[in-house]
């Protein structure tokens, strides 16, 4: 969304609907749909999750992004390119990843 002159305007793209968080990391702001933005009006795709995954949060730290959401799903990379699925026993929902400390922090 961008604010301007008190009046809101909706930028989100189509299938970025679910966006709760944001990230900047080397210049770029970075989104749990796996997009990036150079510019809040230039949104590109950069990884498509797996039907019925959908991540709420994302956070960036030590040269890594980590993004969390459904199903227990949490995906890394180093790059924001090439993103792995890590293998967590749970399939709980996962709402909100932080980075600080030198360690990422999930809840849910």
């Amino acid at each position: 969304m961008n604010v301007d002159g008190g009046k809101v305007n909706d930028k989100t793209k189509q299938g970025m609907k679910r966006l709760k968080d944001i990230v900047c990391a080397g210049g770029l702001l970075f989104c749990p749909a796996l997009g990036y933005a150079d510019g809040i009006d230039h949104w590109h795709v950069r990884y498509q999750a797996p039907e019925g995954i959908y991540f709420s949060s994302i956070a960036a730290g030590q040269d890594r992004f980590v993004a969390v959401g459904t199903n227990g799903r949490i995906a890394t990379s180093t790059d924001a390119v090439q993103w792995a699925l890590a293998d967590f026993q749970t399939t709980a929902r996962l709402d909100s990843v932080a980075f600080g400390n030198g360690a990422f922090v999930v809840t849910g």
